[in-house]
């Protein structure tokens, strides 16, 4: 029995998720075929169907892969092109009713739903570890701290300034850090803009 389209075969895109349910319902179609008395030519045409359907999705499938940069993307690319060259050979070399028939169950069984479920789910698996890796990505930088800064006037302290208008902002040895080497962004409390070192160290001075 062929497995049926599910919401879990998606791989967020609606253009290729559109047609793997059509691939699906030629693969269900071509099984039904395969095990039932039918006219030959019948099955040829479905043969056909199958055929014209693959290059038009493996070349969709294949342009989606480079738009997000799947790493396999040479390697599958192979494969749908051993794909596609058997199923030439099967057509060319179909010699008997019964023949074609074996020959549409492996078409819809091993090359097309095998290669839907696992290779084409891989593409999926990628998708998502990237979209995890940007969203990590975005948190942490949502984790650099965006605070106003508090002056105080202990001694070994460290000229900054803002956009306000001669102002100098004078930090102790504490905020300096943050700032250097911990990459933290303070900002003034009046222009709310992120303050700059000024280079200029002082000694037991008060803000201004």
């Amino acid at each position: 029995m062929l497995p049926v389209w599910e919401e879990d075969f998606s791989i967020h895109n609606d253009d290729i998720d559109s047609q793997h349910k059509v691939l699906f319902n030629l693969a269900h179609k071509a099984y039904n075929m395969a095990n039932n008395h039918i006219n030959p030519k019948e099955l040829k045409q479905v043969l056909g169907e199958f055929f014209e359907y693959m290059k038009v999705h493996f070349n969709d499938e294949e342009q989606y892969m480079r738009q997000i940069g799947y790493p396999k993307l040479d390697e599958h690319i192979e494969l749908h092109k051993y794909i596609v060259q058997e199923l030439k050979t099967t057509i060319k070399t179909i010699h008997s009713a019964n023949d074609l028939k074996e020959k549409l169950k492996v078409v819809s069984q091993e090359w097309l739903l095998q290669h839907i479920l696992q290779e084409d789910m891989q593409i999926e698996k990628y998708r998502l570890s990237q979209a995890l890796k940007d969203i990590e990505s975005k948190e942490k930088k949502n984790k650099q701290e965006e605070f106003y800064i508090e002056e105080d006037s202990k001694p070994s302290q460290y000229g900054y300034t803002c956009s306000c208008p001669k102002k100098v902002h004078i930090l102790s040895e504490k905020y300096h850090n943050m700032i250097q080497k911990e990459k933290k962004i303070l900002k003034c409390k009046n222009c709310k803009s992120p303050i700059s070192y000024q280079q200029t160290k002082y000694k037991g001075c008060g803000g201004n």
